[in-house]
């Protein structure tokens, strides 16, 4: 868990920015596991395909105890290195590819996952990080995710009418039950790439 920490910590300062992430190996990259965390995960995959990897948030530094970070909305968040390994208890993404690609892809994703959850307990006034994990795992509707990164409506995201467009990539799509990243037609389906269902009729495109 110490050896994640660091990594984690080290992880924004020393890769590359590698530009937009193909949507073959976002499918590929890693799943869902039993956590009900689908909207933060479709949200991540699909911000990763616009954005690329180290492109979501700015890290204004990195000491010892936290990560110090500006959102594309201008907030500010300060994320003790403490709480990552609730971050990644409460994430529990499962690789499916395991290459060193997919485990970028993975570190960070988590990394997002942690700043979501810091952004959300600072917006919703939790009186712990746990509290905002817990509702981020539990309680996150996919039609407004976005807004615990940082996105705001017209900049990085546009909502578009249920049922329509289903060809675009950088797609959050979702039911009442589950929630989707999905790209030119097809879906992430637990891990698998099949054809995007019409059951996951609500839209909203991540945008740059």
């Amino acid at each position: 868990m110490k050896q994640m920490i660091l990594i984690l910590s080290l992880l924004c300062l020393s890769l590359d920015n590698f530009g937009q992430v193909s949507s073959e190996k976002l499918f590929n990259s890693f799943r869902q596991g039993e956590r009900t965390n689908c909207a933060s995960i479709a949200l991540i995959k699909a911000s990763l395909e616009v954005y690329g990897l180290n492109n979501l948030f700015t890290i204004n530094s990195d000491n010892t105890d936290t990560i110090k970070i500006t959102l594309k909305d201008k907030s500010q968040v300060i994320l003790p290195k403490s709480e990552l390994a609730l971050a990644d208890t409460s994430a529990g993404f499962k690789i499916i590819q395991n290459n060193q690609y997919s485990r970028d892809i993975v570190k960070y994703a988590l990394l997002t996952y942690a700043v979501m959850a810091k952004h959300k307990q600072d917006k919703e006034k939790y009186t712990t990080y746990k509290e905002a994990l817990d509702d981020l795992e539990y309680g996150a509707f996919a039609g407004d995710v976005c807004k615990y990164l940082g996105f705001k409506k017209g900049k990085q995201f546009v909502q578009h009418k249920r049922f329509t467009g289903g060809k675009l990539c950088g797609l959050i799509a979702w039911s009442p039950a589950h929630a989707v990243y999905a790209c030119d037609g097809y879906m992430d389906y637990h891990g698998t790439k099949k054809p995007l269902w019409a059951k996951y009729s609500g839209r909203v495109q991540i945008i740059k």
